[in-house]
């Protein structure tokens, strides 16, 4: 038999006869249960460790840190552009074409006396369109420039001396520049001509040089040499004009010889370098028209029509003729430039504020009529004429002149008016123009 002794928790014996029993005393088939799941827990434990071990096997390696990029640099905002102004190709620009000026020798187609020349410059400078060189407007014409809403052109063609003597001092005074086209063989101070140390005096006051041929024949005739005449015609005279007066003050502008050019013309201008080209087509020189083919308007010493048209821009007429011979305070009717609805109109002309007329040396021309018999009245001063025949173009000119005392030269009034051919279709009725009701004077005076 087994002894038995009761014992505390701490192993000691305890007395007072206390049975002592050993702890655990259980049979083999209770301690198994109790094991269990103390084998489980440390398998497990082993599958992590072996899971772990697995897993750090297979990491990947390890990835060297790389410091970001630095930011990309912001470029500092453009400059601001000043805009200029907006290109304008409606400009309407007209080009002057004279020739020669004397006081002494009788004006003509070519020649125009130093006063008529003042009085234009003077219309022009009370008109306040500007005058521009040819220099800015071939600028403007190749895209290169601005030139203002409306403009003028002054040119002069073949180099006579009066440019120097008559015309360059008022195109001083009043500061408007202007062009000379030369011909070679018209060069050199011979005759009436001008010479190079007058035209160098010109250029350094705003004149401008072109070419004009070399001998100013006419360049569409026929010849056996043609080919190597308007080799010398065209390419020869530039060159000429390049080594006399320097390469950068002779202007790609070529004027032809009395106008005249044709395809050939064009091509040999072409050819030589020339960039303009100047006709005598009495025409604005829009930016439009083509470079070698552009209009000019040839002023007269004893017609202003072209001088007329030239100053008219956009249908407002800056200087009615009257004005050239400083009749100012004439009063016409119908108005320059203006239109009609009838083709039986009133002609009149306001005479009253020009003194010493000769009642005797009145007429007046109407185109398509030719001297009508007009009626002037000395007391009122008033010129009239009434239609008795219907005008048929539509485009009328009138013409009046009249010998004041004292003075050698008639003095010469020109306008122009148009009939409205179509309103008068439409509507059927052609009532003819009113007179303008005269003041009678009073008692005294």
């Amino acid at each position: 038999m087994t002894a038995r002794m009761t014992i505390d928790c701490y192993g000691e014996p305890i007395a007072s006869g206390v049975q002592w029993v050993q702890p655990f005393a259980m049979d083999r088939s209770c301690r198994f249960p109790l094991l269990l799941p103390w084998c489980a827990l440390a398998v497990c434990f082993t599958a992590c460790d072996k899971v772990w071990e697995a897993g750090r096997s297979h990491e990947a390696p390890e990835v060297p840190v790389v410091a970001p990029p630095p930011p990309p640099e912001i470029p500092p905002p453009p400059a601001k552009v000043e805009s200029g102004p907006v290109f304008n190709p409606q400009a309407q620009i007209s080009i002057l074409g004279y020739h020669d000026f004397s006081a002494t020798r009788p004006s003509s187609d070519m020649v125009i006396h130093p006063d008529r020349l003042r009085a234009q410059m003077e219309l022009i400078r009370r008109s306040r369109i500007p005058v521009v060189r040819m220099s800015d407007y071939l600028l403007w014409k190749t895209g290169r420039k601005n030139l203002p809403e409306e403009a003028i052109v002054i040119t002069c063609d073949d180099g006579w001396e009066g440019v120097y003597t008559e015309a360059f001092p008022i195109f001083k005074e009043y500061g408007f520049p202007f062009s000379i086209y030369l011909y070679q063989s018209y060069l050199g101070g011979s005759g009436r001509s001008l010479s190079v140390d007058e035209i160098r005096e010109m250029m350094a006051h705003g004149c401008e040089v072109g070419c004009h041929s070399a001998s100013h024949d006419d360049l569409t005739r026929t010849r056996p040499d043609l080919d190597t005449w308007l080799q010398q015609e065209l390419t020869g005279s530039l060159e000429f004009l390049r080594s006399t007066f320097g390469v950068e003050n002779v202007l790609p502008v070529f004027a032809y010889p009395y106008g005249k050019y044709n395809s050939r013309i064009l091509e040999g201008c072409a050819g030589a370098g020339y960039e303009l080209g100047l006709t005598v087509a009495p025409k604005k020189a829009a930016h439009g028209e083509p470079n070698l083919e552009l209009g000019r308007f040839i002023i007269h010493g004893d017609d202003d029509t072209n001088f007329n048209q030239a100053l008219t821009f956009k249908g407002t007429v800056i200087n009615p003729s009257a004005a050239l011979s400083g009749l100012t305070d004439v009063a016409l009717r119908p108005g320059n430039q203006s239109m009609v609805t009838t083709r039986f109109p009133r002609i009149e002309a306001d005479l009253s504020k020009v003194q010493g007329i000769d009642p005797n040396g009145v007429t007046m021309r109407v185109s398509g009529f030719g001297e009508v018999p007009c009626i002037y009245d000395p007391e009122s001063g008033r010129l009239h004429f009434q239609t008795v025949e219907p005008l048929r173009a539509r485009n009328v000119q009138v013409l009046v002149r009249f010998q004041r005392k004292g003075q050698e030269k008639a003095d010469t009034i020109k306008w122009s008016f148009s009939v409205d051919l179509e309103k008068l279709y439409f509507e059927g009725s052609d009532p003819a123009m009113q007179p303008v009701p005269v003041k009678s004077p009073e008692p005294g005076s």
